[in-house]
């Protein structure tokens, strides 16, 4: 994963620091299934993400680790390419690739895009 671009809000309320990251993840994966008994393969070859997540760090505190808190989410959907293999191939064909990335990214969304946040306690 790569961090493209990094912009510091400044103008933000006191005890906290807030970042929004332009992140892009290129992944070489490669995840193969296969069924014997219905002589089938599938798998996938290649992840891509990109998109804006905000990070805010809060409460500033004196100790280490020196925040009480990480809160990401993504600020819009990002955008996600899945590169099928196998018997899933099928899913790249133009229309089922729109529906199975949009079934991926509405899960994703329910987790990490506005107004769904992650927050981690440290």
């Amino acid at each position: 994963m790569k961090v493209v671009g990094v912009k510091a809000h400044t103008e933000n309320e006191s005890g906290q620091v807030m970042l929004d990251v332009y992140i892009s993840y290129v992944g070489n994966v490669e995840i193969n299934v296969e069924v014997k008994r219905y002589f089938c393969k599938a798998g996938v070859k290649g992840i891509q993400l990109h998109g804006m997540m905000r990070v805010i760090l809060e409460p500033l505190i004196g100790d280490v680790p020196i925040v009480g808190a990480v809160t990401m989410f993504f600020i819009r959907r990002p955008k996600l390419d899945i590169n099928w293999t196998g018997l899933t191939n099928l899913l790249d064909i133009p229309g089922l690739n729109i529906m199975s990335d949009t079934m991926i990214m509405d899960t994703i969304a329910s987790f990490l895009v506005l107004p769904n946040r992650l927050t981690v306690p440290l």
